[in-house]
């Protein structure tokens, strides 16, 4: 693991917040880092997805999408985004790492079962197993 640097954590925070900012303007209530707001940037996801929105410009849209998700997951469960072997994430608990954007990324390429909201729901299963095996 190797913590990363300011810059990247400040483009990190800022593609969140801008967003929060825009997907507010779409819905009918208080879009934020809650379990409501990421069920519903989920079938924004998806919607997006399947209007063929992503093409040309997937790269940048899974910065900004997936800076969102990993910032939501933070929120919801703490964590610090690090730099792992397998790619940028954030290390939730002893041994759990969260990995948002390539979660986002086969989501965003349309896999089937793959949904954000879905793991965002999972980590706390994940956590509470990692900790009763810690228990072991």
């Amino acid at each position: 693991m190797t913590d990363i640097d300011e810059n990247t954590l400040s483009l990190i925070k800022e593609n969140s917040e801008m967003v929060v900012q825009k997907l507010d303007e779409l819905v009918d209530f208080k879009f934020g880092y809650d379990e409501d707001s990421m069920e519903w940037f989920d079938g924004y996801v998806k919607r997006l997805y399947e209007s063929g929105f992503f093409e040309g410009k997937f790269e940048r849209m899974l910065s900004v999408l997936g800076s969102y998700a990993g910032e939501a997951i933070i929120a919801r469960y703490g964590g610090k985004w690090a730099y792992f072997d397998e790619g940028l994430g954030i290390q939730i608990a002893e041994r759990f790492i969260a990995f948002p954007f390539t979660k986002l990324e086969k989501q965003m390429q349309g896999g089937e079962g793959d949904s954000i909201i879905s793991f965002y729901r999972s980590i706390e299963a994940i956590i509470s197993l990692k900790n009763k095996e810690n228990d072991l």
